[in-house]
């Protein structure tokens, strides 16, 4: 019941949203340097839970809707680094029969942020 009144009125708490972070150390260097240290936050049970919940909800609208474009793959079900492998090769491969320029790959592979120019493909 809370998290249907959350939703109808766009209201989280806001110590749900506070976290406390922790560190945990390493078990390498000096104790005394921060990067001995891995911090960890903890988030509120119910955030998460919240959290979920929205996220869940609002991939599901967009997969029912076809809102997300079928090159992002790192978040979805049943798609993975592998798909978008085989489509940049069956594009290079497409790229090299016919003697065609491939566009930027940038589209092909979103999740690498790798910022790609223009390829040439040469026959």
């Amino acid at each position: 019941m809370l998290f249907i009144i959350m939703w109808a009125t766009g209201f989280t708490p806001k110590a749900w949203k506070i976290s406390n972070t922790i560190l945990i150390d390493k078990n390498e260097g000096d104790e005394t340097e921060a990067s001995s240290y891995c911090p960890i936050g903890l988030a509120n049970t119910l955030y998460k839970l919240w959290t979920r919940l929205i996220t869940n909800t609002l991939y599901e609208y967009a997969e029912a809707n076809s809102i997300l474009s079928t090159t992002q793959t790192s978040f979805r079900k049943l798609k993975d680094i592998i798909h978008q492998l085989e489509n940049v090769i069956m594009a290079l491969t497409d790229a090299k029969l016919f003697h065609k320029d491939i566009m930027p790959l940038s589209w092909i592979l979103p999740q690498l942020s790798i910022p790609l120019t223009t390829i040439a493909c040469s026959g």
